[in-house]
C-alpha cells in the first residue's frame, strides 16, 4: 500500500510478516496509528476475513493491545469493519 493511504475510523488491518488487527485507525502521513486495538489471532471464520466486519465469531481469537503504530509501508490492506460493534468490544 502507497503512502497516499487515508484510512481513518475502525478498520481491520493487514500487515506484513502475517499480522492482523482491528483497531480505530488514524493516518499521519507516515504511519497507522490503531487505538484500541485487538490483535486477531485465529479468525474462526469460514468465509475469510470479510466475514469480521460486522464483528468477531464465537471462535475468533484476539487480544487487546492498547495501541499499534505501523509504518504504511507495512500495511498490505485494510477492511472497515462496523464500529459500533467493534467499538463496544
Amino acid at each position: 500500500m502507497n503512502n497516499n493511504i487515508t484510512t481513518t475510523g475502525w478498520h481491520i488491518v493487514v500487515v506484513d510478516s502475517g499480522f492482523v488487527f482491528c483497531g480505530d485507525c488514524v493516518n499521519d502521513g507516515s504511519t497507522l496509528v490503531l487505538t484500541n486495538v485487538k490483535q486477531l489471532r485465529q479468525w474462526g471464520t469460514s468465509k475469510g476475513l470479510g466475514e469480521l466486519v460486522s464483528g468477531p465469531t464465537k471462535k475468533t481469537i484476539m487480544d487487546p493491545i492498547p495501541s499499534v503504530i505501523v509504518p504504511l509501508a507495512r500495511v498490505i490492506f485494510t477492511i472497515p469493519v462496523n464500529s459500533n460493534v467493534w467499538g463496544k468490544i
